[in-house]
């Protein structure tokens, strides 16, 4: 029963599979892109406000810690 079962569980999942693969494919032969777009970041921003810390200055330009640790250390 319980592969009876299982097999049942991975044929459902495939078919979500090649549905979301179908779903992803028909925008790329558009040559639309795909996901969250990209922010544009002022380096320079980053860099002039030194005297703060990694954290008011990732709230103030709306960035994450990680990122304007990143631009700081370059």
């Amino acid at each position: 029963m319980f592969t009876l079962i299982s097999a049942f569980a991975e044929f459902e999942r495939n078919i979500i599979k090649e549905r979301i693969m179908f779903g992803l494919d028909r925008p790329r032969r558009q040559k639309k892109t795909l996901g969250r777009p990209k922010k544009i970041v002022d380096h320079q921003k980053v860099r002039e406000a030194s005297g703060l810390s990694v954290r008011e200055v990732a709230e103030q330009l709306g960035l994450s810690k990680s990122k304007v640790a990143r631009i700081v250390a370059r």
